[in-house]
């Protein structure tokens, strides 16, 4: 009985230290999580935020993309997206991604905060002209 109950243990600390890899950071998980669940848009939104902080602009894009392709009424996709036309200074682009998500979702208060920084940064550089 020691023996059988000692071989249990062993196969779950095994099956543990395994799965703590995947737990190992953002973007391993979410990477997990994509393989598993092809057709979720959530993980694709995760994997997109893991790549954004890594400042990946371009894998985080294509993964947002997926995303809206995956499930078209998540509105984080659009916010997530708008945050990487903003990043990359395509103001008017990120205000229309920013919409999308408030046409989905009209209690969004993210998309309409992330909206009013948007007007507030281009009234300033009206400002300036």
């Amino acid at each position: 009985m020691v023996v059988v109950l000692s071989l249990i243990i062993a196969c779950y600390a095994i099956l543990a230290y395994q799965r703590n890899k995947v737990w190992e950071n953002d973007f391993t998980l979410w990477n997990d999580a994509v393989q598993k669940s092809p057709h979720k848009a959530r993980p694709y939104n995760g994997r997109g935020i893991a790549y954004f902080k890594q400042g990946s602009l371009d894998q985080a894009m294509a993964d947002f993309n997926k995303g809206i392709a995956v499930n078209p009424n998540f509105p984080d996709l659009y916010v997530n997206l708008g945050l990487v036309y903003e990043m990359r200074g395509n103001d008017t682009e990120a205000l229309i991604e920013n919409n999308k998500a408030i046409l989905i979702s009209p209690n969004f208060s993210q998309a309409y905060y992330i909206r009013g920084q948007i007007f507030d940064k281009l009234a300033i550089f009206l400002k300036h002209l």
